[in-house]
């Protein structure tokens, strides 16, 4: 079986930098500038002669049109933190740290320490919160029965199913 004569015709679709070859690449059109064209590459050109290597043409060149320095000047918005602006200072909110002695919180956290912990003692702490994520997750989210519960609980095997 041959494939029709349309099918072995040119492709219309239009091409993308995939589909060319390797110097194809068009760019992300990002530098395109309506009336004037792409801006991609060096905004000059080098030259060897003289002390100067490279020449600046100012239609390569590259600009940003801003509203102006008056403008910039009287808007709320800075590009930057003002230097007289004040950092917020945040409610003090009370802690129990008044209340607790470094010292005995000190001995209390180095006998207490993980790593002083016997390993199967630690793996067995990890194992307990391990369960309780896990529990916990499962009443937040119970999953829905699949199917092959459904024929478990009804005493069919999957191979029963099939026959």
């Amino acid at each position: 079986m041959r494939p029709s004569e349309v099918l072995l015709g040119a492709m219309r679709l239009r091409w993308t930098t995939k589909m060319g070859n390797k110097h194809y690449f068009k760019g992300t059109r990002q530098a395109f500038v309506p009336g004037e064209g792409r801006r991609t590459g060096l905004p000059g050109k080098h030259s060897v002669k003289g002390r100067g290597k490279f020449q600046i043409d100012d239609h390569l060149v590259r600009y940003y049109v801003s509203p102006g320095a008056e403008a910039l000047a009287n808007t709320e918005f800075k590009p930057y933190v003002h230097r007289t602006e004040t950092t917020p200072t945040l409610q003090h909110l009370g802690t129990l740290a008044e209340y607790i002695q470094r010292e005995q919180a000190a001995k209390r956290v180095k006998r207490l320490s993980f790593e002083a912990w016997e390993p199967k003692h630690r793996q067995a702490l990890i194992t307990e919160r391990r369960r309780g994520w896990w529990n916990a997750l499962a009443k937040k989210y119970p999953a829905a029965p699949a199917a092959t519960d459904k024929a478990a609980e009804s005493g069919e095997s999957q191979v029963e199913q099939g026959q």
